[in-house]
């Protein structure tokens, strides 16, 4: 039985009856399931992340249904980890069990089109032991027209758009993948990135290219972007935002960027073509640098040049007493499968190659994803998400409404 039709047994059971009587004194019943009851059914059959749902009744899903032109039985792809077929009508019941308002359904379908690109390899960021997911960027005039938030508090929760869009995302996977932690979920300790997580970019702090633009997009388009990252990392600087000059803040942020990257992709894959991270700017600090001629393109070189660790630090991190002996340079003690592609190169010559060079913590600067972020206000810290390499790409999505 699929998962539609014991869904839809377990809503069969009426239990709350509301009678309501028109202008034209005709009497309305509306029959609904306990909540409390489908959430207990549902936590058994697997379908639910842990926390309360939505029933999804025939009436909420095809409220989420009037929001798109596409045909329910529409497949979108195949869900891992069990690769079954993704329907418009599954995603429309997920996000309805999420808590999503009928309006964010387009969202919704946007960011499950992305997940599902064979580019985006959603089966590697959901099912692997590295504490990644996927995390979405909403741009656009969506922004507004959903007030998706993009200031106070905006990694946690307390915004009903930005929780419960990423949250649907997860209820698929969960729901119509099969995915549990032990069982094709491979995460050892897990993430709260789990729960889902949804951004949007301020836009309108400064005159810095919004991300949607930068992927080839026009401004007015709304667009969700969708990328695997790992756990926040929250940026100290030394100096308030307002007191900061840009290069100084950077140069500030550099090192802590380059540790959380050399520490979250700890790894044998670590460099792989591919990676990305994301770096999310102050708005006040954003305002600084594009008044100060400084691009997104200027902020990436400067961080690809500076945000760099010594040779002995990843040969410290990445090898172990027990490495068999002939995977391991005699020169440099170094493990070839465990260093950067771009280190391999420069150990041709061993006795040439010193321990202290600065190694950069990004393959390359385009790999470095930046948006604006968080309150407008003076000391508002910046933050950089590590990535993890498995080949997959930001895969962006236009939303369709």
């Amino acid at each position: 039985m699929n998962v539609n039709l014991q869904a839809r047994r377990i809503l069969k059971e009426e239990a709350i009856v509301e009678a309501s009587v028109d202008k034209d004194g005709l009497i309305a019943v509306l029959s609904e399931p306990d909540a409390e009851r489908v959430f207990e059914e549902f936590i058994n059959m697997g379908w639910a992340d842990g926390l309360p749902i939505i029933p999804p009744t025939e009436r909420r899903v095809l409220r989420m249904l009037e929001q798109t032109k596409r045909s329910p039985d529409e497949v979108l792809g195949k869900m891992p980890p069990v690769e079954v077929d993704v329907t418009v009508e599954l995603i429309a019941i997920n996000a309805v069990m999420a808590g999503c308002a009928p309006e964010y359904f387009p969202l919704v379908l946007a960011a499950m089109e992305a997940a599902l690109d064979p580019r985006f390899n959603l089966r590697q960021a959901i099912c692997t032991a590295f504490t990644s997911w996927p995390v979405m960027i909403v741009n656009g005039p969506a922004i507004k027209e959903l007030s998706l938030n993009h200031g106070w508090g905006v990694l946690g929760s307390g915004f009903r758009p930005n929780a419960t869009i990423g949250r649907a995302l997860t209820l698929c996977a969960t729901s119509v993948g099969g995915l549990r932690p032990g069982f094709g979920e491979n995460k050892h300790i897990g993430t709260p990135l789990r729960y889902g997580l949804c951004i949007a970019e301020d836009e309108e702090a400064s005159d810095l290219l919004p991300l949607h633009v930068e992927l080839g997009f026009n401004r007015e388009d709304s667009v969700l972007s969708l990328v695997e990252l790992a756990n926040p990392v929250t940026l100290h600087s030394p100096t308030s935002t307002a007191s900061a000059s840009p290069a100084g803040w950077l140069g500030a942020i550099a090192r802590s960027v380059a540790e959380a990257i050399l520490i979250e992709s700890a790894g044998p894959e670590f460099g792989r073509e591919g990676t990305k991270q994301l770096l999310i700017v102050p708005p006040l600090m954003a305002q600084k640098l594009a008044k100060d001629g400084w691009t997104k393109d200027d902020i990436r070189h400067f961080l690809y040049e500076n945000a760099r660790v010594p040779r002995a630090e990843i040969h410290r991190r990445r090898t172990h007493p027990t490495i068999s002996p002939d995977v391991i340079d005699t020169e440099l003690k170094l493990r070839y499968e465990t260093v950067p592609r771009w280190v391999r190169a420069q150990m041709t010559e061993p006795a040439d190659t010193a321990l202290n060079d600065l190694i950069p913590m990004m393959r390359k600067p385009e790999d470095l994803l930046i948006i604006a972020v968080g309150p407008r206000i003076s000391n508002c810290q910046g933050a950089i998400f590590p990535g993890h390499d498995h080949f997959q790409e930001v895969v962006s999505r236009k939303i369709e409404t």
